[in-house]
């Protein structure tokens, strides 16, 4: 992902302020579901996802080995530098592809149940697909960023945030709601705030 049109780059107190702006209305949302998700999904549901959501996510930052970090510093400097761009993102496909050979060889050999215990395959799934789309999601963010994007950026996780939230209240409401429906709550926004990344 690059800025097709060379849009010029937001001023830093514009990108702090706006920034700031958005953390507290994420902060405001995140006490509206706070009170709304654990205890439509449950104790033992939600407990899962915490589970699975957490083991996914440990696992991608321990096979980024920093190279995220080292990414936006280099992107940074050199804005014009498509093979730097190129590079990670095969990086962040073997990534994904390691992952996901690790879970079908577990199932595979029968270690799945030592290692998620008591979990339904198709949540190990969608922990992994939303796990593998915020790691996408954090790399956006990153080149957003490194291109001086910052307030578009912000102002679509607005749209997403609001989107997600505004969903998972129509579900609760309908009583349409379980630890399936979070799981594609989650991953529906996850892929919008993707999307919504390359269109700049």
């Amino acid at each position: 992902m690059q800025p097709t049109n060379k849009l010029p780059e937001d001023s830093l107190r514009r990108r702090y302020a706006v920034t700031i702006g958005v953390r507290l209305y994420d902060f405001a949302l995140s006490l509206l579901t706070a009170g709304v998700t654990p205890r439509a999904l449950g104790p033992i549901a939600y407990g899962n996802y915490e589970f699975l959501t957490n083991y996914f996510t440990q696992m991608v930052n321990f096979l980024d080995l920093g190279a995220s970090s080292c990414f936006y510093a280099k992107l940074s400097q050199r804005h014009d530098d498509q093979g730097l761009v190129r590079f990670y993102w095969a990086f962040s496909a073997l990534t994904t592809v390691l992952i996901a050979g690790a879970i079908l060889f577990a199932f595979m050999v029968g270690w799945a149940p030592a290692i998620w215990p008591d979990q339904k395959a198709k949540y190990i799934l969608l922990a992994f697909i939303l796990g593998a789309l915020t790691y996408y999601q954090n790399t956006i963010n990153r080149m957003v960023d490194a291109y001086g994007l910052t307030v578009r950026a912000e102002w679509a996780r607005v749209y997403q945030r609001t989107f997600g939230v505004i969903l998972l209240l129509s579900m609760y409401w309908k009583g349409y709601f379980s630890l399936l429906e979070f799981f594609f709550i989650n991953t529906s926004w996850s892929f919008f705030w993707k999307a919504r990344g390359f269109a700049f």
